[in-house]
């Protein structure tokens, strides 16, 4: 039976007629191989690329950009906050203004105090170095308290500061900003002078 069966599926297998495909089915399929051919001889002739330095540098910027960006700490979406309460405050209190239609302004008006020229200070200058001796007198022979002769130090101190700010005039002329600092140490000198007089004279 199977043997019969078997000489039957034989017969009709040489009774079917075998199939062609079209021509242009094989001329498609041979086209597809050729450009696949093309395609791998065109990537085995490409050259490797090295990207510059600098492309490689701003990756790695933008990189660490994003991260610092999303590891902004606590406090400093605080201080964003913060300053942003500020700014919206004040263009608040700008357009209240602006509605208002009236705007203060503060001002303060100095008024320049006249100062004596540093040649007329010269003048007396005589004067305070006769009044430094005799306090140098004093402390040697008649004060009994140390304390009392400290002014002396405190005239020498203020002499050396007038004598550097009166080169720095000589060198760029009567500036009213340095007439007004040589004007205030000759207060204190005219004060710790005034002082030694008081020493002396209570002595």
């Amino acid at each position: 039976m199977e043997e019969q069966n078997y000489d039957k599926l034989k017969d009709a297998l040489r009774q079917m007629s075998q199939y062609r495909a079209p021509e242009f089915v094989w001329d498609r399929i041979e086209d597809q191989l050729e450009q696949e051919g093309h395609l791998h001889q065109a990537i085995a002739a490409l050259t490797s690329y090295t990207a510059p330095d600098r492309v490689w540098t701003h990756i790695e910027t933008v990189l660490d950009r994003e991260t610092k960006i999303r590891r902004l700490p606590t406090w400093g979406w605080s201080a964003a906050a913060g300053v942003a309460i500020v700014v919206t405050a004040a263009l608040g209190i700008y357009q209240w203004n602006q509605t208002r239609g009236t705007v203060s302004y503060a001002y303060t008006v100095e008024k320049a105090v006249p100062h004596n020229s540093p040649r007329d200070w010269d003048s007396a200058e005589a004067d305070v170095q006769e009044v430094q001796n005799r306090y140098a007198h004093f402390c040697k022979y008649q004060s009994q308290n140390d304390a009392d002769c400290g002014l002396d130090n405190e005239l020498k101190e203020l002499n050396e500061a007038k004598a550097e700010l009166v080169e720095i005039i000589a060198q760029y002329g009567e500036d009213p900003s340095l007439i007004r600092q040589l004007g205030e140490l000759e207060v204190d000198r005219s004060r710790v002078v005034k002082a030694m007089v008081e020493k002396i004279q209570t002595s």
